[in-house]
């Protein structure tokens, strides 16, 4: 999340030449992976640039308004994006070391239900933010995009934050932390070295939690995160382009020495078949 249009539209320009940039195929397997991540991690912008430009945010939350269109129809589809991104990047450039297919189920269910939601029976009905009800975007007192659940009552029947006794900031700051790690699951999964994944993991979490320090918005610092990315995803391709940094070798070694590993499985189970014919 960012904290005015110029933001937001300068975030998601800058990440989109990035990421088309990562993505030529002339690329080394591991930026065209970090390509398709920036694309998926960044959507968000775009649709935090509509709704600045053209939400309608101070004055009302008109029915049929942009407001409520950015709010039901881009956010979930931002939302269904952050995590698929690095998903679907992985499948396609790092097959070998993708998650399963169930991954991608839970956001295209839910935020794909709440864009289904819309589309068939329209604006007027809020969008249920885990357990919340949302029409619309607001502008926090300091200045941020709040387009999740806040000041709403929860369903009756699904109250779980009173069950369990958890103030609203409390749930707020839990939903961002496993938010975080759902969409750190991919890149973890398929990035290497492994500790260059938990890097890129822990700067995520650290400006979520950044944000829940210093802002009264618990996702505001994301296009820091973003930038970021950006920033390092191309210090890394000057390294290998100096040539102070390996382009392909790491991802090379490690998949020849998975190849090898499944080729010596195969001989062992085919010399254990014919031992077992008695030849």
């Amino acid at each position: 999340m960012c904290w005015s249009l110029e933001v937001s539209l300068g975030t998601s320009i800058c990440s989109l030449l990035v990421s088309i940039f990562l993505l030529q195929g002339w690329q080394p397997v591991r930026f065209r992976f970090y390509g398709g991540c920036l694309l998926g991690l960044c959507s968000m912008q775009w649709a935090e640039a509509f709704l600045w430009y053209h939400g309608d945010l101070v004055e009302s939350c008109q029915v049929g308004g942009a407001n409520r269109f950015g709010t039901q129809i881009l956010v979930p589809l931002a939302l269904i994006l952050q995590p698929l991104g690095p998903f679907f990047s992985a499948r396609l450039f790092l097959p070998q070391r993708a998650l399963p297919m169930c991954y991608a189920a839970p956001p295209l269910l839910w935020f794909g239900g709440l864009c289904f939601k819309y589309l068939v029976f329209g604006d007027r009905y809020p969008n249920a933010w885990l357990f919340c009800e949302v029409l619309c975007t607001h502008i926090s007192p300091m200045g941020y995009l709040v387009w999740y659940a806040r000041n709403s009552a929860p369903y009756k029947i699904l109250a779980l934050r009173k069950f369990f006794e958890v103030t609203h900031t409390t749930f707020e700051a839990w939903q961002m932390i496993l938010w975080c790690a759902y969409i750190s699951a991919p890149v973890l999964k398929a990035m290497r070295p492994l500790l260059k994944a938990l890097f890129a993991c822990a700067w995520g979490l650290a400006c979520c939690l950044l944000s829940m320090t210093i802002t009264d918005s618990p996702p505001s610092n994301w296009c820091i995160y973003i930038v970021s990315y950006n920033i390092i995803a191309l210090i890394e391709y000057a390294l290998v382009q100096a040539g102070l940094v390996s382009g392909e070798e790491s991802d090379e070694s490690e998949d020849e020495s998975e190849t090898e590993t499944d080729e010596e499985e195969g001989l062992k189970t085919s010399a254990n078949k014919i031992s077992g014919w008695g030849i």
